[in-house]
């Protein structure tokens, strides 16, 4: 219920602050130092399962030359304002990653990716990809 929202909010503000994930254990350790434990324990674990999921892994442990938008506002062609919680421009294509916390509104997130899809392709980029972190 509610504690599960605001660990899920906490930790979603705190991965708008990263562009790139750490690479070492003890620089891992470092950066969740001064969390609460449990959010603490949710994000080394979920440091570690983005690192080992090779469709992820590229937008958080990332290539020279890729650029990270956090939590950027884009605003479509009929003037809504969007906000894609992170977009990673790689060489060739371009990633929207959201996070989210719970699973059981997965259509509902799946059509606002949709959503931020055709916005950037409207925007002149033609391979643009999507994915959900579940953050919890």
């Amino acid at each position: 219920g509610r504690e599960a929202i605001d660990t899920g909010t906490h930790i979603h503000q705190f991965l708008q602050k990263l562009t790139q994930f750490p690479n070492t254990q003890e620089e891992r350790e470092k950066l969740v130092a001064d969390e609460p434990e449990e959010i603490r324990e949710r994000l080394l674990q979920l440091f570690e399962r983005t690192e080992k999921d090779p469709t992820l892994r590229p937008y958080f442990y990332l290539d020279e030359g890729d650029s990270v938008l956090n939590e950027i506002p884009i605003v479509t062609q009929n003037g809504a304002t969007l906000r894609p919680d992170r977009i990673v421009m790689k060489s060739d294509h371009v990633m929207i990653i959201d996070y989210k916390t719970g699973r059981e509104h997965a259509a509902k997130y799946e059509a606002q990716l949709e959503e931020y899809v055709q916005c950037l392709r409207e925007m002149g980029y033609p391979d643009v990809r999507k994915d959900i972190l579940y953050v919890s």
